[in-house]
């Protein structure tokens, strides 16, 4: 378990700008449909009408934890991601069900199918924040190979990220 007392890093402060900007063009939702049976109407309309940034932590657990079946379509999974993946990070550093749901949950929505700059941050982000959101080796392990599946398995091929902007990144090979 993270420590819940870690700051979050410059870089991890432009991360998560970053992921806020390459997926605004996805929201705001006005056509939720979820089970009623483990979502209340009004809890639908607060997610539907609340701006992503101040969903609180509670609810993104909630929508972090959830299956691909939540989903109605990867569009609207795509505008409450940025949310869902900031939750994981410092300070809130929510843990997902078990280190892989995360992954299993982008290839069901056909991660490698997106477009390249939401694949491009969203791998930028997990690499960065994967020793800190799993400090144990074997769950680290576990989660970065799920990360590799994510390029590796699609077929995806990414551009070099040799010019990128945090230095962390410039020697990642996808």
């Amino acid at each position: 378990m993270v420590n819940k007392m870690y700051k979050r890093s410059n870089v991890l402060k432009s991360l998560v700008v970053e992921l806020y900007e390459v997926f605004a063009n996805y929201g705001p939702i006005k056509d939720l449909h979820v089970c009623p049976a483990f979502y209340a109407a009004e809890y639908v309309e607060t997610l539907k009408m609340m701006p992503l940034s101040q969903i609180d932590t509670k609810v993104a657990k909630k929508l972090l934890w959830e299956a691909k079946d939540l989903w109605p379509s990867p569009e609207i999974y795509k505008y409450f991601l940025p949310r869902i993946l900031e939750v994981m990070s410092p300070p809130e550093s929510e843990e997902d069900l078990f280190p892989l749901h995360l992954i299993e949950v982008l290839e069901q929505l056909d991660f490698g199918s997106w477009p390249w700059k939401e694949r491009v941050v969203v791998y930028k982000f997990l690499k960065h924040t994967a020793p800190i959101i799993y400090p144990d080796v074997e769950e680290l392990n576990e989660f970065n190979a799920g990360i590799s599946s994510l390029v590796n398995d699609k077929g995806v091929v990414v551009k070099s990220m040799r010019s990128c902007k945090y230095p962390i990144f410039n020697t990642v090979t996808l």
